[in-house]
Formats: structure tokens, C-alpha cells, sequence
């Protein structure tokens, strides 16, 4: 997550809850699912980043207003 902290807006808050799953998933997989739950957050592709598969259908609900749209999943 420390690499992606520079396409969040300043004052961000990030919690990052795994799925049970998430324990036997390989270091890619992860990396794969936090950028295309960051491109969903932020309402486009992050910053330098072409997750594979990413572009195939994935919708954009574009940015979220802090403390105004709390809680969210990003599964």
C-alpha cells in the first residue's frame, strides 16, 4: 500500500480489510486486486498502473466525498 499512497488525495484515510481468501493468495493477486479496488475508489486508472483485466468491463463510480460517503467496500 506505501507505493500507492501518492495517488490518494491529501488527507485520506485507508483501511484495507482482507477476505479469508487473501492468506493463500500469491503477493501479485493482492497487488492486482488493491489497484483495481483503488481504480474503483478513485474513479479511474491509478497513476502509472495497467492492472491486467482491469480495463475488461470494470465500471468506474468515480471519487467518493470524505466523511460523506462512509464505510464502502472495495471487494
Amino acid at each position: 500500500m506505501r507505493d500507492r499512497l501518492d495517488r490518494l488525495p491529501a488527507g485520506s484515510l485507508v483501511v484495507v480489510r482482507a477476505l479469508p481468501g487473501a492468506g493463500a493468495a500469491e503477493y501479485d493477486q493482492l497487488a492486482r486486486d488493491l489497484d483495481a479496488a483503488l481504480e474503483r475508489l478513485l474513479g479511474g486508472a491509478p497513476k502509472g498502473s495497467n492492472p491486467p483485466g482491469a480495463a475488461n468491463g470494470g465500471t468506474s463510480a468515480g471519487p467518493r466525498a470524505p466523511g460523506r460517503d462512509p464505510g464502502g467496500s472495495a471487494q
